[in-house]
Protein backbone atom coordinates (compact mmCIF):
# COMPACT_ATOMS: atom_id res chain seq x y z
CA UNK A 1 0.00 0.00 0.00
CA UNK A 2 1.42 3.62 -0.54
CA UNK A 3 0.82 4.32 3.31
CA UNK A 4 3.75 2.43 4.41
CA UNK A 5 6.11 4.18 1.80
CA UNK A 6 4.65 7.57 2.08
CA UNK A 7 8.14 8.94 3.88
CA UNK A 8 9.50 8.66 -0.09
CA UNK A 9 6.74 11.05 -1.01
CA UNK A 10 7.76 13.68 1.48
CA UNK A 11 10.99 13.33 0.42
CA UNK A 12 10.30 13.94 -3.00
CA UNK A 13 8.32 16.89 -2.26
CA UNK A 14 10.54 18.21 0.15
CA UNK A 15 13.63 18.23 -2.56
CA UNK A 16 11.39 19.43 -5.59
CA UNK A 17 10.60 22.57 -3.13
CA UNK A 18 13.79 23.46 -1.79
CA UNK A 19 14.43 23.23 -5.41
CA UNK A 20 12.32 25.73 -6.52
CA UNK A 21 13.12 27.49 -2.69
CA UNK A 22 17.18 27.98 -3.87
CA UNK A 23 16.45 29.26 -7.27
CA UNK A 24 13.77 32.16 -6.44
CA UNK A 25 16.19 32.77 -3.07
CA UNK A 26 19.21 33.31 -5.64
CA UNK A 27 17.04 35.34 -7.58
CA UNK A 28 14.75 37.72 -5.19
CA UNK A 29 17.44 38.17 -2.64
CA UNK A 30 21.13 37.84 -3.74
CA UNK A 31 19.96 39.32 -6.62
CA UNK A 32 21.48 36.64 -8.62
CA UNK A 33 19.28 35.74 -11.98
CA UNK A 34 21.74 32.97 -13.39
CA UNK A 35 20.09 30.17 -12.35
CA UNK A 36 16.50 31.51 -13.10
CA UNK A 37 17.61 31.98 -16.12
CA UNK A 38 19.36 28.68 -16.55
CA UNK A 39 16.11 27.23 -16.14
CA UNK A 40 13.74 29.63 -17.92
CA UNK A 41 11.84 30.38 -14.87
CA UNK A 42 12.61 34.44 -15.60
CA UNK A 43 9.10 34.86 -17.38
CA UNK A 44 7.07 34.38 -14.59
CA UNK A 45 7.11 37.73 -13.54
CA UNK A 46 5.68 39.00 -10.38
CA UNK A 47 5.15 35.35 -9.48
CA UNK A 48 8.49 35.02 -7.97
CA UNK A 49 7.56 36.14 -4.36
CA UNK A 50 4.96 33.72 -4.13
CA UNK A 51 6.84 31.17 -5.65
CA UNK A 52 9.02 31.27 -3.10
CA UNK A 53 6.69 31.67 -0.11
CA UNK A 54 5.20 28.55 -0.94
CA UNK A 55 8.15 26.58 -1.87
CA UNK A 56 9.44 27.72 2.04
CA UNK A 57 6.33 26.71 3.14
CA UNK A 58 5.81 23.48 1.35
CA UNK A 59 9.59 22.62 2.26
CA UNK A 60 9.08 23.74 5.70
CA UNK A 61 6.15 21.01 5.97
CA UNK A 62 7.49 18.25 3.93
CA UNK A 63 10.61 18.03 6.08
CA UNK A 64 8.72 18.20 8.98
CA UNK A 65 6.07 15.21 8.23
CA UNK A 66 9.02 13.10 6.99
CA UNK A 67 10.95 13.32 10.30
CA UNK A 68 7.65 12.93 12.00
CA UNK A 69 6.81 9.67 9.84
CA UNK A 70 10.33 8.36 10.32
CA UNK A 71 10.08 8.79 14.12
CA UNK A 72 7.21 6.92 14.32
CA UNK A 73 8.49 4.18 11.81
CA UNK A 74 11.74 3.80 14.40
CA UNK A 75 9.50 4.20 17.73
CA UNK A 76 6.93 1.39 16.32
CA UNK A 77 10.13 -1.23 15.29
CA UNK A 78 11.91 -0.22 18.56
CA UNK A 79 8.88 -0.79 20.56
CA UNK A 80 8.18 -4.15 19.03
CA UNK A 81 11.29 -5.70 19.57
CA UNK A 82 11.36 -4.86 23.32
CA UNK A 83 10.93 -8.55 24.87
CA UNK A 84 8.95 -6.86 27.89
CA UNK A 85 5.07 -7.71 27.47
CA UNK A 86 4.86 -4.60 30.29
CA UNK A 87 6.77 -2.05 28.16
CA UNK A 88 4.28 -3.55 25.11
CA UNK A 89 1.46 -3.47 26.55
CA UNK A 90 1.96 -0.05 28.29
CA UNK A 91 2.36 1.37 24.59
CA UNK A 92 -0.22 -0.72 22.97
CA UNK A 93 -2.05 2.42 22.17
CA UNK A 94 0.56 4.46 20.83
CA UNK A 95 1.70 1.02 18.60
CA UNK A 96 -2.09 1.32 17.15
CA UNK A 97 -1.72 4.56 16.41
CA UNK A 98 1.00 4.40 14.09
CA UNK A 99 0.01 0.85 12.51
CA UNK A 100 -3.74 2.58 11.51
CA UNK A 101 -1.58 6.00 10.29
CA UNK A 102 1.05 3.43 8.29
CA UNK A 103 -1.22 0.97 6.75
CA UNK A 104 -1.88 -2.67 6.29
CA UNK A 105 1.90 -3.64 7.06
CA UNK A 106 2.33 -1.93 10.12
CA UNK A 107 -1.28 -3.30 11.31
CA UNK A 108 -0.35 -6.91 9.93
CA UNK A 109 3.47 -6.64 12.13
CA UNK A 110 1.26 -5.48 15.05
CA UNK A 111 -0.84 -8.29 15.02
CA UNK A 112 1.60 -10.54 14.98
CA UNK A 113 3.42 -9.51 17.73
CA UNK A 114 0.31 -9.59 19.33
CA UNK A 115 -0.05 -13.41 18.49
CA UNK A 116 3.65 -13.98 20.14
CA UNK A 117 3.19 -12.46 22.95
CA UNK A 118 -0.17 -14.07 23.67
CA UNK A 119 -2.27 -10.83 23.71
CA UNK A 120 -5.96 -11.20 22.55
CA UNK A 121 -7.72 -8.41 20.67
Amino acid sequence: MIKDKLYILYAIVGIVSAFFFVIMFNDLITQNSILISYFNLNKEGNWQYWIFLASSIVFIYSIYMLTSTLNDISRFNNILKTKSKKTFLKNLLLLEKIAKKMGDKYEKKLEDAKLQRGIKK
